[in-house]
């Protein structure tokens, strides 16, 4: 019976949240091409007879940091609707806009580091007339099967300004001490700050992308970079039938090669906390290596599986940072060919650009070249999302006992004692009202158990002696979900992807607390164990080749030690 009651409750309180949301207007986003020296400057504008070609650069010339929008849901990484005037051809890049649409799962916006100084530089490729792109935005009706020509293109591109993923865990956490009533609306959206988190452990890079949940403007701090080009003819037809995205085909291949721009460094390790684990030889080495030829069949069947798998069209909007161009032959014979940008979008000969949303894993294993740096990219991914979980450790734990779920099925009940649902003379509007008064007295006594709850959360690491046991136990059942299969983050973690077989290769530094300094070393490398802590005797240069070990510093930093001297000049104590 109570099943049903909640089941209704949750329904009344979501209409509730869209019928606000719906009052409220675009407006509460600060709009402009220059916020402060953050701009977006067009370098190449292409109005053919088939094709929309669009280069343009966002330039940070600040000096703080800034983190752009790379893409607004899985499918698509932006929007492109027509004006009410039918005038302006609106490109969108953004979270901090209005919806009505309902999804079957929550969208996310990924958001870029973007260091001052710097510039991005990104391309979009549409075909003409241009087919509208609804992520937030309700398909109309006015132009459907009609083709209109719009005067005026606009690009909105989203942008936070500062430290993103520290903003949001500070604004996370002090929403829980100060205001529990949007303590209460940012779990909805973001399930708190293990929530967001767990989100985000499904990143390959924390350090430079973060994940941030679509909220129906609850969060009102994005700022929006827009620029608008005059006196263009550019026809749009708004329809529900899609053009057809046609990946190539590569069965038939039997040599792949593949020529990196400007070179294997750039295309697979461009940001700094990447090369940050590299040595100078080995990054000049990797600059130095432009191109492979594969001729394993095994290879390429994996790599053709992999570009015909399920896909998304209008992966138009891509980074220009890092690409690739693939040429595939059969019997020294040319079958085909595409570009590959960023790891993740295509762009075949007929210029259909098609995005992979968990990227082309399989450029990288046709690569022998980069896998030892691989690999110890990925243990530094590991010891990165490790040092998230011992920070949120002490939360996690007395979450974990005290679960929303535990506090709904205790007032839930108590609840059902008392009410008279089960009367069927009762009219509707009676129930409703009875309902709409239970929910509020279980977000009141939620609030009342959480405002016990958070207060006490202060930041502890567990016992260096059982480490990897209140991990497990504190973060117990987290996994990553994908179309496929599921994937035990606890276990990911703790494995050196170099070695494979253990349990576990990290060890705590039983020295390091919380409030140590933050380049005191606060986990690294050794041979395989449960729970092992302790200093320098446990370290280990032999999981990788070339020889060395990650560490993890208090402050979050991961560093690749070569030589026992390097080691000895770490802060352990």
């Amino acid at each position: 019976m109570y099943r049903f009651k909640i089941t209704v409750i949750a329904m009344f309180l979501c209409v509730l949240t869209v019928m606000q949301t719906q009052a409220q207007s675009e407006d509460k986003v600060a709009v402009d091409n220059k916020i402060g020296t953050r701009k977006i400057a067009v370098t190449n504008l292409d109005v053919n007879d088939k094709t929309l070609k669009l280069s343009y650069e966002i330039i940070n010339d600040s000096k703080k940091e800034v983190w752009i929008c790379d893409s607004v849901h899985e499918r698509y990484n932006f929007e492109v609707y027509l004006e009410e005037d039918s005038q302006i051809l609106t490109i969108r890049k953004l979270l901090g806009v209005p919806s009505l649409i309902h999804w079957y799962s929550q969208p996310s916006g990924k958001y870029m580091r973007l260091c001052p100084g710097k510039k991005r530089t990104e391309s979009l490729v549409l075909a003409l007339p241009v087919n509208s792109v609804n992520v937030y935005k309700s398909k109309g009706s006015k132009q459907l099967h009609r083709v209109v020509n719009a005067k005026r293109l606009a690009i909105e591109i989203g942008c936070y300004v500062g430290e993103l993923p520290e903003m949001f865990f500070d604004m996370l956490k002090e929403t829980e001490k100060t205001d529990l009533d949007k303590m209460i609306t940012f779990n909805h959206w973001f399930g708190g700050v293990l929530g967001f988190n767990y989100k985000n452990e499904q990143l390959r890079h924390r350090d430079e992308e973060v994940l941030i949940p679509y909220t129906q403007q609850k969060l009102d701090n994005e700022k929006v970079l827009r620029i608008i080009i005059d006196d263009l003819s550019i026809p749009y037809k708004e329809t529900i039938r899609r053009p057809k995205y046609i990946p190539p085909d590569l069965t038939t291949c039997t040599r792949v090669e593949i020529q990196c721009e400007p070179s294997m460094l750039e295309y697979f390790y461009p940001y700094q906390s990447q090369k940050a684990l590299l040595s100078k030889e080995e990054m000049e080495y990797l600059q130095s290596e432009k191109s492979i030829s594969v001729e394993d069949s095994q290879k390429i069947n994996d790599f053709a599986n992999e570009i015909k798998q399920e896909k998304y069209g209008t992966g138009g909007i891509v980074s220009e940072k890092n690409k690739a161009n693939v040429i595939c032959y059969r019997d020294g014979r040319r079958v085909t060919s595409f570009i590959v940008y960023d790891n993740s979008s295509i762009e075949t000969k007929q210029k259909q650009r098609i995005k992979y949303f968990n990227g082309l894993t399989s450029m990288r294993t046709l690569t022998p070249q980069i896998q030892p740096f691989e690999l110890r990219i990925q243990c530094a991914s590991n010891l990165k999302n490790l040092w998230y979980r011992l920070r949120f450790y002490d939360r996690a734990e007395k979450t974990r006992v005290q679960s929303y779920s535990s506090i709904k099925l205790d007032e839930t009940n108590k609840l059902d004692n008392s009410n008279k649902h089960d009367d069927p003379d009762a009219s509707v509007m009676d129930k409703t009202e009875e309902l709409f008064h239970e929910a509020q007295l279980f977000f009141e006594a939620a609030k009342k158990r959480m405002a016990d709850l958070y207060p006490k959360i202060k930041l502890i690491f567990p016992a260096p002696r059982r480490w990897c046991d209140a991990l497990e136990w504190a973060f117990a059942g987290t996994r990553v979900r994908s179309r496929r299969h599921e994937v035990d983050l606890i276990m990911k973690f703790h494995v050196c992807p170099s070695v494979g077989e253990g349990e576990n290769h990290y060890a705590m530094n039983s020295k390091c607390r919380p409030d140590s300094p933050p380049d005191m070393v606060l986990l690294f490398e050794t041979k395989a164990g449960w729970n092992q802590h302790g200093g320098t005797e446990l370290f280990t240069f032999d999981n990788h080749n070339p020889k060395g070990g990650c560490v993890l510093l208090n402050d979050g930093t991961v560093k690749f030690i070569r030589t026992k001297e390097e080691l000895q000049q770490l802060r352990w104590k």
